[in-house]
């Protein structure tokens, strides 16, 4: 009796950590990509909730950026970025007085490539988009709400934080 009892809860265990196993899976398989989420246009053909997804422009904005151990923040603070589907990345100023171009792709799930040009602009606005963001990023952490990079192109040490800007 003590042994059917002990098989029966054996099997229950492992019938447990079996579904627990296939749910996590089936959890990250439904995750939006990192495209998905910075452009809120999904391209895969999945039917689910998709939070991501409007028909209004996404736009994000810098919340966090280390250059060198050094707290860069505050140069992006009136610039908003949008991810085009075409790659294309645009970012205009606080009252749109100024735009600026570049290029962004994923190589793969955990890494973004951004470009930007060198930028002629004249002071206030050329705070070196091309230092301070061009390169290869690995993403670390990736949400509706945020995405978290680093960098060490160069043997310089980046962060960054884009947050979606509502």
């Amino acid at each position: 009796m003590k042994t059917n009892l002990l098989v029966t809860i054996m099997l229950l265990c492992v019938s447990f950590i079996a579904c627990r196993k296939n749910t996590a899976i089936d959890e990250m398989k439904n995750q939006p990509a990192t495209s998905e989420i910075l452009t809120g246009i999904r391209t895969s053909s999945q039917d689910m909730e998709k939070p991501y997804v409007t028909a209004e422009p996404v736009y994000w904005r810098i919340s966090h950026i280390l250059y060198d151990n050094v707290d860069v923040t505050g140069n992006f603070n009136t610039y908003r970025f949008e991810f085009l589907r075409d790659q294309t990345v645009v970012v205009i100023s606080k009252g749109n007085t100024i735009s600026i171009s570049g290029k962004w792709s994923m190589p793969d799930k955990e890494h973004m490539v951004m470009y930007f040009d060198p930028s002629p602009l004249p002071l206030p606005y050329h705070i070196g988009f091309e230092e301070f963001l061009n390169g290869e990023w690995t993403i670390l952490k990736s949400s509706y709400f945020g995405i978290y990079m680093e960098s060490d192109d160069n043997k310089i040490h980046r962060e960054l934080l884009f947050e979606r800007s509502f």
